[in-house]
């Protein structure tokens, strides 16, 4: 995902494999992985291919964090991973994982299913084939914190924020071969990232999208005018601006087409599926949401908005359903 601004900063960090890397940057990061926002808009543009949306099915699941995977959804709970079968909903397996954590943050790659506890400062490595843990690996530290995780480059990379101060944290990568540690960076506080799969990290601190490469292990200030970071997919990445929702070139980092207008913000959740980018939200914290699906190109809805539950956690999109985390698993079905 890249986004740019009118003029761009670029904070180095010193590179060390193995090593401690610094680096400055400023403003405060309030992440909000895979969020997204509900448009004002309710009628479909005769213009636009409209989808089919079906009526939602809600299993009651409890999830901490959720992604599609080897074939299947899977969710994160206190002590354990449950994988669920998109076709039925069912559940299909249960894994225990070491520790007991109040938010746990899911990646997959390398073959694996990767799932953080911040209560044990570990990192739990999944079997998809034999549905067991292979490893769990220990990345305590004086005061960093696991947080977000994301697989890119052939590596799990983890952000460890510093709770009580917002000028440090640090990311590390975890090589897949060994399960060690291979690089470590000194970076400004985030919670959270996000990966389009071209050598980039991405996340928020107070307006500012930063892009840390993962070759050269710097960060970069590429844009200054962001709320929320929404998605990162098919090298394009999706933001909440002053204007709306807007797609932008990873490379370039100019907006692509017209804004979405939204009225409603609270925790929002984006997913980008092969039809359409998924926006979901709620307009207040202790109201229903509603998710709505928008044309890739003219950014037109497709269809009206289905009503969902709340809080809303995470959204996934599959070729022909979406999947939403909000008090329960919410499979609601699509097509053209």
């Amino acid at each position: 995902m890249v986004k740019l601004r009118n003029s761009a900063v670029r904070l180095t960090l010193a590179f060390l494999p193995l090593a401690v890397i610094s680096g400055a940057c400023d403003s405060t990061h309030h992440p909000a992985s895979g969020s997204v926002a509900s448009s004002v808009s309710t009628t479909v543009p005769r213009s636009a291919p409209a989808l089919k949306v079906g009526s939602p099915t809600t299993f009651p699941i409890p999830a901490m964090d959720m992604l599609s995977a080897f074939g299947s959804i899977w969710v994160s709970q206190p002590n354990r991973v449950s994988r669920i079968d998109p076709a039925s909903g069912r559940v299909t397996a249960t894994i225990p994982v070491p520790g007991t954590s109040d938010f746990r943050s899911l990646a997959a790659g390398a073959g694996a299913l990767w799932v953080s506890d911040t209560g044990m400062e570990t990192v739990t490595r999944i079997d998809p084939l034999r549905n067991h843990v292979t490893a769990t690996i220990s990345i305590r530290a004086n005061l960093f914190v696991v947080d977000g995780l994301a697989f890119i480059d052939g590596k799990l990379w983890v952000v460890r924020p510093v709770p009580n101060d917002e000028s440090k944290g640090d990311v590390l990568s975890i090589d897949p071969a060994t399960n060690g540690i291979a690089q470590r960076a000194l970076i400004p506080r985030t919670f959270d990232v996000m990966s389009s799969g071209t050598h980039a990290l991405w996340y928020v601190r107070g307006a500012s999208l930063l892009r840390f490469d993962t070759r050269t292990l710097r960060a970069t200030i590429v844009r200054h005018d962001v709320k929320v970071m929404l998605a990162a997919a098919d090298q394009r990445v999706w933001l909440l601006t002053s204007s709306g929702v807007i797609e932008a070139d990873e490379r370039t980092g100019r907006q692509i087409g017209p804004p979405i207008a939204i009225k409603d913000t609270v925790n929002l959740a984006a997913a980008v599926g092969p039809s359409a980018v998924w926006l979901a939200s709620q307009p207040d914290s202790s109201s229903d949401g509603n998710v709505q699906p928008y044309d890739l190109i003219t950014h037109h809805p497709l269809a009206v908005p289905t009503r969902i539950g709340f809080p809303i956690v995470a959204i996934t999109a599959l070729p022909t359903s979406l999947w939403v985390d909000a008090n329960g698993i919410t499979r609601i079905p699509y097509s053209r």
